[in-house]
């Protein structure tokens, strides 16, 4: 097996890419307020001091609560889905709350 390929963070075209990613995923997520408004996001765009002690005295969601805010945000109404595709999404809600722990 090949050692994995070291990178110079330093290389300018390297950063250029990460620049250009980077952009393009926080304009992805500027078209989402509750994202936008979180107090994580605030932290991370707006920092005024060390940002992993900061994040680390934003309080910890659980796992269910971030699928019930995500419900709200989304406007999933459960009862308007019928049976077999209530259980699909269902799953992909545990499936998300075990990535979620």
């Amino acid at each position: 097996m090949l050692p994995p390929k070291k990178f110079n963070n330093k290389d300018i075209k390297f950063i250029n890419e990460r620049r250009f990613y980077l952009e393009r995923f926080l304009k992805k997520l500027s078209q989402y307020d509750f994202i936008l408004n979180s107090q994580e996001f605030t932290i991370f765009s707006r920092p005024s001091g060390d940002i992993i002690k900061m994040l680390d005295m934003v309080p910890k969601t659980s796992s269910g609560d971030i699928v019930e805010k995500y419900k709200d945000i989304l406007g999933i109404q459960m009862h308007l889905y019928d049976p077999i595709a209530r259980d699909k999404l269902d799953n992909q809600c545990k499936e998300f709350q075990h990535f979620a722990k």
